[in-house]
């Protein structure tokens, strides 16, 4: 219930704020701040109740925090609530670059844990920070020794080095999903949902720089690809902290804990309709999954052929791709899943 009423108290702050003078922004915009402060409250929660991998959730929480806050940017400015342009673009600069290493370093992080396999949360940290320092200096020494730096070379040279510094935390990503099969260590289906979504996070985020950089018009693809996105995490971490308040995960929490001299047996029940009608759906979707790959080539060849705009054409093609992915994904996670 506190999680709900932080959640209002923030969203009720947005409301109000959206009324002072700002720079032009769209509505997707807000709802993912809003999004990114209840991903920050829920993690919050997890990394307070849980015992296993609390470090992870404690970086999701301090990241995605700090992303519902980094809207106060778009107040500065000559014509808006406080500040100038200067300092507007001065903080613009910083909140990007800022955010780029905290979002990288809590993907990094469990790209470690998983590879490495260390035990031990400072040697993770440690690691983690010698593996990203050093790229993230190269990159961006350049805007923290000058502030005036981004004034000279102008913002495409930002999104360059933002981009090449995001395909990092995507080879880590990809290095943990390959050590998990070849391994199979274990970090928790929850932990691998997560990371797949951060992978669909990134790519949505070197879309867009992409396309700033080549000066593409993409009619916000990248803002609905976050939400959806940060809706998906979302569901994950809320399924997190459903399993830690149940019986079940208050069982293994207190074997965690070391407290396993004072439980009971426990046994799990499930509904067995409901488990087999969700199985059938899935094995479904897993079995059919030629058949969407035919439905998205005819419609991308529907739309091709159709006398529409490029970058509509580009728009709708990738939001279908993109659903195509989740669909293909979560029928591959959960058919395994039942099928151990």
């Amino acid at each position: 219930m506190k999680i709900l009423n932080y959640w209002l108290g923030y969203n009720f702050l947005l409301i109000l704020a959206s009324n002072l003078p700002h720079w032009p922004v769209p509505l997707l915009p807000w709802i993912n701040c809003s999004l990114y402060f209840l991903i920050a409250l829920v993690s919050f929660t997890i990394f307070k109740a849980n015992a296993y991998n609390k470090e992870i959730y404690f970086n999701i929480f301090i990241t995605f925090l700090l992303f519902s806050l980094g809207i106060v940017s778009i107040f500065i400015g000559e014509n808006y609530s406080f500040g100038n342009d200067y300092i507007g673009w001065y903080v613009y600069e910083y909140r990007k670059i800022g955010l780029a290493f905290l979002l990288s370093f809590t993907v990094i992080y469990i790209g470690v844990k998983k590879i490495w396999g260390c035990k031990s949360v400072a040697l993770n940290y440690i690691f983690t920070a010698l593996i990203i320092m050093p790229f993230f200096l190269v990159l961006f020494k350049d805007f923290l020794l000058d502030k005036d730096f981004l004034f000279k070379t102008h913002y495409v040279l930002l999104y360059k080095n933002l981009f090449l510094f995001k395909l990092l935390p995507l080879l880590f990503i990809c290095l943990y999903g390959l050590v998990s099969l070849k391994y199979d260590r274990p970090m928790g289906e929850y932990t691998n949902s997560t990371m797949a979504i951060f992978f669909l996070i990134l790519g949505q985020e070197l879309f867009s720089y992409y396309s700033s950089i080549r000066k593409i018009i993409i009619i916000q693809i990248d803002q609905f690809i976050l939400t959806i996105s940060l809706i998906l995490l979302l569901v994950v971490l809320l399924k997190k902290v459903a399993y830690i308040l149940s019986e079940i995960g208050k069982f293994y929490e207190a074997l965690l804990q070391g407290h396993h001299k004072e439980l009971e047996p426990l046994v799990e029940l499930r509904s067995k309709k409901g488990l087999l009608t969700f199985r059938f759906f899935l094995y479904y979707l897993d079995y059919r999954r030629n058949f969407f790959l035919f439905v998205v080539i005819l419609f991308a060849l529907g739309i091709n052929i159709v006398n529409l705009p490029l970058f509509l054409k580009l728009n709708i093609f990738l939001i279908s791709l993109f659903f195509l992915i989740i669909v293909l994904y979560f029928s591959r996670l959960y058919s395994r899943h039942f099928q151990r």
